[in-house]
């Protein structure tokens, strides 16, 4: 598959797994598209095609990875599970870890905000949701939602992949993690970072440069008022403290910068790895960095620096 550049475009993300997108001031007349396939994509998904069914308006498939359902049509349908199994292994590279929720997960795309709302059984702006939900020791509910927000979006290529990655991103933690909870700065961090990843890339200045967060990092770090990582680590309340303005934005540019910082260096792997498998058998971020952030802050302040110097401001 090869990506198409799309420029910088504006967003918005919200937290515990809901992600807000306030439309460009202008679009353009001509829709352009996220991802084109190769021939041998093609094939692959032609095969998936073929197992797409249609009960009262909905397709279904499953997949390697995932249940599909979606209110779209069956090609949209095929091209989405393909995406999303190749999302998932992509993670899966990186974070090698079990998964522990035995069941496919699901992925629904409603045909309008209506829809979306009507089956989330509330009203909501986000444009996409990770929900699950368990009563005992069966899981009710384990779906990624979102919609088809304007009428070209029917074509897979030119629906807004990045919540796909974001908050496909929650719906994978959450399969290791289980029913075990990963904190939010680590949980948030890793979701935006991914977000604007490609799969298969391999480029993190590339990835970098695509963050319309990273930079609000990079910004506040320079003018000392970057929130320190200890408290962000003893994090205890929402996520969200100002309607998803200025403050919430940087925090998502924290914790994808941390997470970024981390992916970036042999050493910060290891820690990354090391707060990971902490953070998906229930243990507290904070005793994974043994009482004392300031030796790793300070690197990551310096990483932000770095990134100054390297043009991503």
């Amino acid at each position: 598959m090869e990506y198409v550049d799309r420029g910088q475009i504006r967003i918005w993300a919200c937290c515990a797994a809901v992600w807000l997108l306030l439309a460009p001031q202008a679009i353009a007349q001509k829709p352009r598209k996220y991802i084109q396939w190769r021939q041998r994509d093609r094939l692959k998904i032609k095969k998936i095609l073929k197992h797409v069914k249609e009960h009262e308006g909905e397709f279904h498939v499953r997949t390697e990875r995932y249940k599909i359902r979606t209110q779209v049509d069956a090609a949209f349908t095929a091209q989405l599970g393909y995406y999303m199994d190749h999302l998932c292994k992509d993670f899966l590279r990186i974070f090698k870890y079990p998964i522990r929720v035995q069941l496919r997960p699901t992925v629904y795309i409603l045909k309008d905000q209506e829809a979306y709302q009507e089956a989330l059984g509330k009203e909501t702006e986000s444009r996409g949701m990770f929900r699950y939900r368990w009563k005992g020791s069966e899981w009710t509910d384990f779906t990624l939602y979102s919609y088809i927000k304007h009428p070209h979006e029917t074509d897979f290529r030119c629906f807004y992949l990045p919540i796909l990655n974001h908050e496909g991103t929650h719906q994978i933690v959450q399969m290791q993690a289980g029913k075990n909870t990963v904190h939010i700065f680590l949980n948030e961090g890793l979701a935006t970072y991914c977000q604007f990843m490609r799969i298969g890339e391999r480029d993190p200045d590339a990835r970098n440069r695509r963050s319309c967060f990273l930079r609000l990092a990079v910004q506040a770090n320079q003018e000392n008022r970057l929130p320190s990582l200890e408290s962000f680590v003893h994090l205890d309340g929402p996520w969200d403290v100002d309607g998803y303005g200025p403050q919430t934005n940087l925090r998502y540019g924290c914790a994808e910068s941390f997470v970024a910082f981390l992916v970036e260096s042999r050493a910060g792997q290891k820690f990354l790895a090391r707060i990971y498998e902490a953070a998906l058998a229930g243990q507290s971020l904070e005793s994974s960095f043994g009482g004392n952030t300031r030796p790793i802050e300070a690197s990551w302040r310096r990483y932000l620096g770095e990134l100054k110097a390297r043009g991503i401001d």
